[in-house]
């Protein structure tokens, strides 16, 4: 059996993150399950089963080991809620009890974005960002302009983010939004140009059409750069 335990660890799929100061066992089971229930009429059931979720159980009891107190929900929380006071501290030492030493960090999401700069300051260990395009190709679709200078501007942006900005990947998540089946011939000046137009127009499948030629596009800026592309292919939001 290879001992993996030494190896240095690096999260390659994450997001920014605040201080939440102090949590309740509510926040908490939302924060795991990384959705917020709006529907009061369900909110009790719903966190009825969050509570018992694999993953929230597997969480408490690893909680409860690093903290050294009984693997129960709300003790865990109150202990959590004493020892992160000091919010770097706290993010040094998870860290480094799980070997963690990078973070490839997705600042796309959440919205309001949260401040590159600021957050990198807060974290003990080195952040390496990537670019999201996703955000940037729904700004130039909400400006209604034509294809010479959305793609212009689609390009420039992707540019400055790497070559300016500091980014040190692209990524999308054209996974959750119109689906993988990309075809390579989507790289065509020409699909972009028409499935603009066809969105312009309100005709049917100029979506997937752009996305699929903007993903070919920014897959080929990233080989100019020579970064990596990370595409989200996991659960996400609710397009399909």
């Amino acid at each position: 059996m290879i001992d993996t335990s030494g190896l240095p660890v690096i999260d390659a799929h994450c997001h920014p993150f605040t201080d939440q100061g102090a949590l309740t066992s509510d926040r908490f089971t939302e924060l795991v399950s990384l959705a917020c229930v709006s529907e009061e009429a369900f909110a009790t059931e719903i966190q009825y089963h969050r509570r018992r979720s694999i993953y929230v159980r597997w969480l408490v009891r690893q909680l409860a080991d690093f903290l050294n107190c009984e693997a129960r929900l709300e003790r865990v929380v109150e202990v959590r809620n004493r020892a992160a006071r000091d919010h770097r501290d706290y993010i040094s030492r998870l860290y480094q009890a799980c070997g963690l030493t990078a973070l490839v960090v997705d600042f796309g999401y959440p919205e309001p974005p949260i401040d590159r700069a600021e957050f990198s300051k807060d974290m003990p260990v080195t952040v390496a960002p990537i670019y999201r395009i996703d955000p940037l190709i729904d700004e130039l679709l909400k400006e209604g302009i034509g294809w010479s200078e959305f793609s212009r501007r689609y390009e420039e942006a992707i540019t400055q983010a790497i070559d300016r900005d500091g980014y040190r990947g692209l990524k999308s998540t054209i996974a959750y939004q119109t689906g993988l089946d990309v075809s390579p011939t989507s790289r065509t000046q020409d699909q972009g140009l028409l499935a603009l137009d066809a969105i312009g127009l309100r005709r049917g499948g100029g979506t997937k059409k752009l996305l699929n030629h903007l993903l070919c596009r920014a897959l080929e800026l990233s080989m100019e750069f020579d970064v990596p592309m990370q595409v989200h292919v996991g659960i996400g939001d609710f397009e399909i």
